[in-house]
């Protein structure tokens, strides 16, 4: 699975397509057990211009990785320019709703913060 964060217009895949930890587009603090994605605005994948974008997913391994969305409300209309790409792409995707945008997606052992709403 991999997390992608759909925040201010662009997309933030948490990982590369090597599958290594993405540190181009994302900022990333350590607390304790839980890891924090900070996206760097204006720094992810433009939806508007689908060609890096289409890279990205046409590198991926279709068999066998999925795509979960977490998306802020700020961003709906490119997640699903996003999700039309994936899906013609032939990968996995699911979506959770973020509403709080004081606080950055969070990964721990126990899962991922914020809560879905």
């Amino acid at each position: 699975m991999i997390y992608v964060i759909v925040e201010y217009g662009r997309i933030y895949p948490c990982r590369n397509t090597d599958l290594s930890r993405n540190e181009t587009t994302i900022v990333w603090k350590m607390s304790d057990e839980r890891e924090s994605a900070y996206p760097i605005q204006g720094k992810g994948l433009d939806p508007h211009y689908p060609a890096a974008l289409q890279g990205f997913v046409g590198g991926l391994s279709k068999d066998s990785v999925y795509l979960a969305f977490a998306v802020f409300e700020d961003s709906f209309p490119e997640f699903n320019i996003t999700k039309r790409i994936a899906t013609a792409q032939g990968v996995a995707y699911g979506w959770e709703p973020f509403l709080n945008k004081e606080a950055p997606v969070s990964f721990s052992p126990e899962g991922h913060t914020p809560r879905p709403q």
